[in-house]
């Protein structure tokens, strides 16, 4: 089997590390598979893959008859097959993975009239693929009622995740591991989460926690156009001390088993790979009560009422009583690791094949 995966480009953000894990995931379940990364524009970081990446240009086709499946992530890929798809070979499948609820993604980044464009044309791309990936039935529910005359090239397969215990291992004793273990002490509760710092993650609940409980420190590793509102209203509501903000760090789950609780206040999520990062090291996690944390983990985590601080407080509290590490770790293990996401999308490429 052969197989093109088309990316946007490959900077580590969460859709190229899911594309990075599927591939591992193939290579190492399924050595027949033979796999090039397609990638449309060069970035200071990128992350490494274990076969060819080949840098494209947007406005020139590959042979896509060269492939029995070609896989895309994000839109300017998924546009890229809708122009070059035109007159494509027969044999050829082509599949997409929507990452996000589409048009609430496009919203937080552009605006309501730019992401009503956008939308549009990437809608309007899908009608070339033969099967679009969603990573939960919350998500299949959003598409079917968005997009419903694609509802039958819906496919549900959840993100996976592993995290490296001999990295974790080897940053146990750095500094930010100091820094995070020097706020810890019998009469606090070190609560934190790592993120790209938007609006839709709903942070600014956890500062308005901190002024309502005296015990809380919250740790943010990650970066953003929303931290600097974070910072400014932790000033404002005098909890400034209580706000660490470490910056954006490289492969930042390794300091989350640090954390008393791992925090996740999200407004709205696709498939949040942070939070399978803390459920692989036992992590007493409190999430928003969003569908789709309530699918993932419908009974090993602690919940708290969206944009109710007071309940979130209160989860908090639960949650550091209530030790639900093995529950969320036993969940994780059956059904959100590499292998079992990249077996689960080999299986859909064998059906796709079968389809012709």
């Amino acid at each position: 089997m052969k197989i093109a995966f088309i990316l946007p480009s490959l900077k580590p953000t969460a859709p190229i590390l899911v594309a990075q894990d599927i591939i591992a995931g193939l290579r190492k379940c399924h050595p027949n598979v033979d796999v090039t990364v397609f990638y449309l524009k060069q970035s200071d970081l990128q992350v490494t893959f274990n076969v060819p990446t080949v840098k494209i240009s947007f406005f020139k086709a590959i042979d896509f008859s060269n492939y029995d499946i070609v896989h895309s992530h994000m839109f300017k890929p998924d546009f890229y097959i809708f122009l070059h798809s035109m007159f494509k070979q027969k044999k050829t499948r082509f599949v997409s993975t929507l990452h996000s609820l589409f048009l609430e993604d496009l919203y937080d980044h552009y605006g309501y009239i730019k992401s009503r464009i956008f939308g549009l044309v990437w809608a309007l791309s899908w009608s070339k693929f033969d099967r679009l990936a969603v990573l939960s039935h919350t998500s299949k529910t959003y598409y079917s009622k968005v997009l419903p005359f694609f509802e039958y090239k819906l496919s549900i397969i959840n993100n996976g995740r592993d995290v490296d215990s001999s990295l974790i291992q080897n940053c146990s004793n750095d500094d930010v591991s100091c820094k995070i273990k020097a706020l810890k002490n019998d009469k606090n509760i070190v609560i934190g989460t790592c993120c790209i710092v938007r609006e839709l993650k709903g942070l600014e609940l956890v500062i308005y926690a901190l002024a309502k409980n005296d015990s809380f420190d919250f740790v943010l590793i990650g970066d953003g156009p929303y931290l600097e509102y974070l910072i400014e209203l932790s000033v404002k509501l005098g909890v400034r001390e209580r706000f660490h903000t470490l910056g954006r760090i490289e492969n930042a789950y390794v300091y989350v088993s640090l954390f008393d609780i791992y925090v996740m206040p999200s407004i709205s999520e696709g498939f949040c790979l942070a939070l399978l990062e803390a459920a692989a090291q036992k992590s007493n996690i409190v999430t928003s009560n969003i569908e789709i944390f309530k699918e993932i983990f419908p009974n090993e985590v602690t919940f708290f009422e969206l944009g109710n601080v007071d309940s979130l407080v209160s989860a908090i509290g639960t949650s550091y009583k209530k030790d639900l590490g093995d529950d969320v770790y036993m969940k994780y293990k059956e059904n959100y690791t590499v292998d079992v996401m990249s077996n689960n999308y080999y299986d859909l490429y064998i059906t796709m094949m079968n389809n012709k």
